[in-house]
């Protein structure tokens, strides 16, 4: 029961990443719909992602040794912050990561048809050359099937899933005057809320027509073999499980208690998504294992919207990375 229930949550959280918004005298539905159509014109931005988790394991039963991965995560502060381009697909950011008195810096870097990622103390001490300090993934396959105006498509099609599966009364449009831009002017700002009265509707509706769209998207970015194997693992085991995750549905308000739960899109002038506000908090209930507080707040800013991004980072050298595939064959992990 364990795995379902953080299934079920981690597909929750998941989705709210997709919420966005903009538009004019329309209906608040109409006008996300529309922002994802306008976010498709966004060749170049800077951005920066604020994300802080607090889980509350106090009322968790178990042994030290099975706490211990979420106690980890008694409270973490992520911040990630950079910019991108679309043609050519160019990327350079920084992952910051703050918790259990620990600080990790992650810089990133997509240049030339490959990803690099600095890898973490531990496992380049797992590794045995202490030159290796970047994973690497060569993005070539991806390039090639990568088509920007089929991604926009695409992300239409899911929007329009998920946004049809909530009820009227979940689209909120708030006074633009509450929110503010470090450039531009609001124009508008919508919220979506899923209560504990829409939340099961919601459920049933997207596990039956959001998921398989959700799963088809993610397949086309599941480039590692690792990749592959996890979501062909995660389509049999939702395939064995479809019974009891329709009754575990039903029965949502046994396992859920659901607090918050709602996303704010910000929207400026030229109808751009310029700011997304996700707040989750919710008690999780796990039968005879106890329950677990889940409070999730996340922030994401984006600006310089087509405007000309200088890139500074330096690609490593090849003495200085690890192939993903590689790595993974040696049963390592990123985490």
């Amino acid at each position: 029961m364990r795995k379902l229930s953080l299934l079920f949550l981690s597909l929750i959280l998941f989705i709210g990443i997709f919420f966005a918004g903009c538009g004019k005298e329309k209906e608040p539905k109409q006008i996300l719909l529309d922002s994802i159509k306008k976010n498709a014109e966004i060749k170049s931005s800077s951005f920066d992602v604020k994300i802080d988790l607090t889980l509350d394991t106090s009322k968790l039963k178990g042994t030290n040794q099975e706490l211990a991965p979420l106690q980890i995560l008694n409270e973490v502060h992520m911040s990630i912050n950079g910019k991108q381009t679309v043609e050519p697909m160019q990327y350079e950011g920084n992952l910051h990561v703050q918790g259990m008195n620990l600080i990790f810096d992650f810089p990133m870097i997509l240049k030339e048809n490959t990803f690099y990622m600095k890898l973490p103390a531990m496992i380049q001490s797992q590794i045995g050359d202490p030159k290796k300090q970047y994973v690497s993934l060569d993005m070539t396959e991806f390039e090639k099937t990568n088509d920007p105006q089929k991604t926009a498509e695409d992300n239409e099609k899911l929007a329009k899933v998920i946004l049809n599966s909530l009820d009227g009364n979940a689209f909120i449009k708030e006074d633009s005057k509450k929110y503010s831009l470090t450039d531009g002017k609001v124009e508008n700002a919508i919220t979506i809320a899923i209560t504990k009265e829409n939340l099961k509707p919601f459920l049933q509706k997207f596990m039956a027509e959001g998921l398989p769209v959700l799963l088809e998207q993610y397949e086309k970015y599941a480039i590692t073999d690792e990749n592959k194997k996890e979501l062909q693992k995660l389509k049999d085991e939702l395939n064995k499980n479809k019974a009891q995750i329709d009754k575990t549905i039903k029965e949502i308000d046994k396992y859920l208690n659901l607090n918050t739960f709602k996303t704010t899109s910000v929207i400026d002038k030229d109808g751009f998504e310029r700011k997304m506000l996700s707040t989750f908090d919710a008690l999780v209930n796990l039968d005879q294992e106890g329950s677990i507080g889940i409070k999730l707040n996340v922030e994401v800013n984006q600006n310089d919207i087509n405007k000309e991004q200088k890139f500074e980072m330096q690609i490593p050298s090849k003495e200085q990375t690890i192939d993903l595939n590689e790595l993974e064959n040696e049963n390592m992990t990123l985490n």
